[in-house]
């Protein structure tokens, strides 16, 4: 999240850009909510801050210090890593379902080698 916030000081313009995000994630908590027992509170903690990370990648848009492709890196990495823990959440905690666990490694590593050429770029 502070990695974002480089370049890209907070403005009410990136307020613009929350609500897909908290929408998304409370969709999926909504999913997987009666899977989680115990875990509620702890995956409410995690999925607000996994859609605080996305939506300062995407906040980087319109941020004068932010090159384009470092932005389009940094949002398409965030996003592959929210489908990525939406993916876990979905078969640890709602139901499996075949290729799964490949399709979660996949988006992960993907993300974070976008989220790093990000930096680069």
């Amino acid at each position: 999240i502070a990695a974002f916030g480089v370049g890209n000081p907070l403005a009410a313009r990136q307020l613009a850009w929350l609500p897909p995000f908290l929408a998304l994630g409370a969709a999926l908590t909504a999913f997987v909510w009666s899977g989680l027992g115990k875990l509620r509170a702890p995956l409410l903690v995690y999925a607000a801050t996994i859609c605080v990370m996305a939506w300062r990648a995407a906040s980087r848009s319109r941020a004068a210090a932010v090159p384009s492709t470092s932005f389009l890196l940094a949002l398409s990495g965030a996003c592959l890593f929210v489908a990525s823990d939406a993916l876990l959440a979905i078969r640890r905690f709602r139901r499996p379902f075949p290729g799964a666990h490949s399709l979660e490694l996949t988006a992960y590593w993907l993300a974070q080698l976008l989220i790093a050429l990000s930096v680069r770029s």
